[in-house]
Protein backbone atom coordinates (compact mmCIF):
# COMPACT_ATOMS: atom_id res chain seq x y z
CA UNK A 1 0.00 0.00 0.00
CA UNK A 2 2.87 2.63 0.54
CA UNK A 3 4.63 1.56 -2.71
CA UNK A 4 1.60 2.28 -4.24
CA UNK A 5 1.00 5.33 -2.45
CA UNK A 6 4.50 6.30 -3.93
CA UNK A 7 3.91 5.58 -7.20
CA UNK A 8 0.41 7.43 -7.36
CA UNK A 9 2.51 10.85 -5.55
CA UNK A 10 5.30 10.39 -8.07
CA UNK A 11 3.03 10.48 -11.08
CA UNK A 12 1.00 13.44 -9.57
CA UNK A 13 4.06 15.25 -9.15
CA UNK A 14 5.35 14.49 -12.75
CA UNK A 15 1.91 15.59 -14.11
CA UNK A 16 2.13 19.15 -12.00
CA UNK A 17 5.48 19.44 -13.26
CA UNK A 18 4.62 19.25 -16.77
CA UNK A 19 1.82 21.23 -16.54
CA UNK A 20 3.51 24.18 -14.86
CA UNK A 21 6.45 23.75 -17.32
CA UNK A 22 3.66 23.93 -20.21
CA UNK A 23 1.88 26.68 -18.82
CA UNK A 24 4.80 28.54 -17.75
CA UNK A 25 4.69 30.05 -21.04
CA UNK A 26 1.24 31.12 -20.99
CA UNK A 27 2.06 33.08 -17.69
CA UNK A 28 5.20 35.20 -18.86
CA UNK A 29 3.03 36.13 -22.46
CA UNK A 30 1.90 39.56 -23.50
CA UNK A 31 -1.43 38.18 -24.49
CA UNK A 32 -1.81 36.66 -20.55
CA UNK A 33 -4.50 38.32 -18.58
CA UNK A 34 -2.95 39.27 -15.50
CA UNK A 35 -3.03 36.96 -12.50
CA UNK A 36 -4.58 37.45 -9.49
CA UNK A 37 -3.09 38.69 -6.81
CA UNK A 38 -2.20 37.26 -3.39
CA UNK A 39 -0.77 38.26 0.31
CA UNK A 40 2.35 37.07 0.76
CA UNK A 41 2.43 37.46 4.24
CA UNK A 42 -1.01 35.72 4.69
CA UNK A 43 0.63 32.84 2.31
CA UNK A 44 3.57 32.63 4.69
CA UNK A 45 1.53 32.32 7.82
CA UNK A 46 -0.73 30.06 6.52
CA UNK A 47 1.89 27.32 5.11
CA UNK A 48 3.83 27.98 8.58
CA UNK A 49 0.70 26.90 10.50
CA UNK A 50 -0.34 24.13 8.26
CA UNK A 51 2.91 22.24 8.59
CA UNK A 52 3.70 22.99 12.34
CA UNK A 53 1.61 19.94 12.97
CA UNK A 54 3.28 17.98 10.68
CA UNK A 55 4.64 14.75 12.83
CA UNK A 56 8.24 15.92 11.29
CA UNK A 57 7.74 19.46 12.04
CA UNK A 58 7.23 18.30 16.06
CA UNK A 59 10.56 18.55 17.61
CA UNK A 60 11.67 21.54 15.47
CA UNK A 61 10.57 25.31 16.09
CA UNK A 62 9.23 26.30 13.03
CA UNK A 63 8.66 29.87 12.88
CA UNK A 64 7.59 33.00 10.30
CA UNK A 65 9.39 36.09 10.61
CA UNK A 66 7.29 38.66 8.70
CA UNK A 67 9.95 41.73 8.80
CA UNK A 68 7.95 44.34 6.33
CA UNK A 69 5.68 47.16 7.48
CA UNK A 70 3.00 46.85 5.29
CA UNK A 71 1.46 43.56 3.53
CA UNK A 72 2.79 42.64 0.14
CA UNK A 73 0.87 41.13 -2.46
CA UNK A 74 2.19 39.53 -5.90
CA UNK A 75 0.78 38.78 -9.08
CA UNK A 76 0.44 34.89 -8.84
CA UNK A 77 -1.47 31.78 -8.80
CA UNK A 78 -1.53 31.22 -5.19
CA UNK A 79 -2.05 27.27 -5.10
CA UNK A 80 1.00 27.36 -6.79
CA UNK A 81 2.57 30.13 -4.47
CA UNK A 82 1.49 27.71 -1.82
CA UNK A 83 3.17 24.38 -2.72
CA UNK A 84 6.25 26.66 -3.29
CA UNK A 85 6.58 27.54 -0.18
CA UNK A 86 5.38 24.11 1.01
CA UNK A 87 7.74 22.00 -0.93
CA UNK A 88 10.51 24.50 0.65
CA UNK A 89 9.49 24.32 4.01
CA UNK A 90 9.02 20.42 4.16
CA UNK A 91 12.67 20.37 2.31
CA UNK A 92 13.81 21.98 5.77
CA UNK A 93 12.27 20.00 8.12
CA UNK A 94 12.80 17.04 6.49
CA UNK A 95 17.17 17.38 6.92
CA UNK A 96 16.18 19.44 10.25
CA UNK A 97 17.58 17.42 13.10
CA UNK A 98 15.71 17.21 16.61
CA UNK A 99 15.36 20.44 18.28
CA UNK A 100 16.55 22.28 15.57
CA UNK A 101 15.11 25.29 13.86
CA UNK A 102 13.51 26.46 10.66
CA UNK A 103 12.59 30.08 10.35
CA UNK A 104 10.43 31.68 7.27
CA UNK A 105 11.20 35.33 6.47
CA UNK A 106 9.67 37.78 4.58
CA UNK A 107 11.09 41.22 3.49
CA UNK A 108 11.19 43.74 1.19
CA UNK A 109 13.90 44.59 -1.15
CA UNK A 110 13.02 47.67 -3.55
CA UNK A 111 10.29 46.21 -5.62
CA UNK A 112 10.93 42.81 -4.52
CA UNK A 113 9.56 40.50 -2.05
CA UNK A 114 12.22 38.49 -0.65
CA UNK A 115 11.34 34.67 1.02
CA UNK A 116 13.84 33.19 3.25
CA UNK A 117 13.87 29.48 4.27
CA UNK A 118 16.54 28.91 6.79
CA UNK A 119 17.46 25.76 9.19
CA UNK A 120 19.63 24.70 11.56
CA UNK A 121 19.91 21.09 9.31
CA UNK A 122 23.32 19.84 7.80
CA UNK A 123 23.64 21.67 4.81
CA UNK A 124 24.22 21.13 1.45
CA UNK A 125 27.69 20.03 -0.04
CA UNK A 126 29.13 22.75 -2.51
CA UNK A 127 29.31 19.96 -5.25
CA UNK A 128 25.51 19.27 -4.50
CA UNK A 129 24.14 23.01 -4.72
CA UNK A 130 24.15 23.31 -8.81
CA UNK A 131 22.10 20.37 -8.77
CA UNK A 132 19.39 20.80 -6.14
CA UNK A 133 16.97 21.79 -8.22
CA UNK A 134 17.27 18.89 -11.27
CA UNK A 135 14.41 16.01 -11.46
CA UNK A 136 15.00 13.33 -9.09
CA UNK A 137 18.10 14.47 -7.90
CA UNK A 138 18.72 13.34 -4.01
CA UNK A 139 21.74 14.71 -2.13
CA UNK A 140 22.29 11.85 -0.02
CA UNK A 141 20.48 9.09 -1.69
CA UNK A 142 20.13 6.29 1.02
CA UNK A 143 17.92 8.78 3.17
CA UNK A 144 15.19 8.64 0.16
CA UNK A 145 13.40 5.83 2.12
CA UNK A 146 13.40 7.81 5.57
CA UNK A 147 12.50 11.03 3.95
CA UNK A 148 10.19 9.99 1.23
CA UNK A 149 9.63 11.78 -2.01
CA UNK A 150 11.21 11.04 -5.32
CA UNK A 151 13.60 14.22 -6.08
CA UNK A 152 10.87 16.41 -7.53
CA UNK A 153 9.84 18.94 -4.68
CA UNK A 154 12.86 21.49 -5.29
CA UNK A 155 12.56 21.03 -9.06
CA UNK A 156 8.54 22.39 -8.60
CA UNK A 157 9.51 24.93 -6.65
CA UNK A 158 11.99 26.31 -9.36
CA UNK A 159 9.60 26.05 -11.72
CA UNK A 160 6.77 27.57 -9.75
CA UNK A 161 9.24 30.12 -9.21
CA UNK A 162 10.25 30.92 -12.49
CA UNK A 163 6.47 31.04 -13.67
CA UNK A 164 6.36 33.77 -11.23
CA UNK A 165 9.26 35.60 -12.65
CA UNK A 166 11.35 34.88 -9.51
CA UNK A 167 14.59 33.49 -8.46
CA UNK A 168 15.35 30.54 -6.19
CA UNK A 169 18.96 30.34 -4.84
Amino acid sequence: DRQNQRLVQLAQDLLLLSHLEASSTTLTSPMAKAPPTCCLNDLILDVVESLSVLEIAAPIHLTAQLQVAESLYVAGDENQLVRLMSNLVINALQYTPAGGKVTVTLTREEQQAQIRVQDTGVGIAPADQAHIFDRFYRVNRDRSRHTGGAGLGLAIAKVIVEAHQGSLE
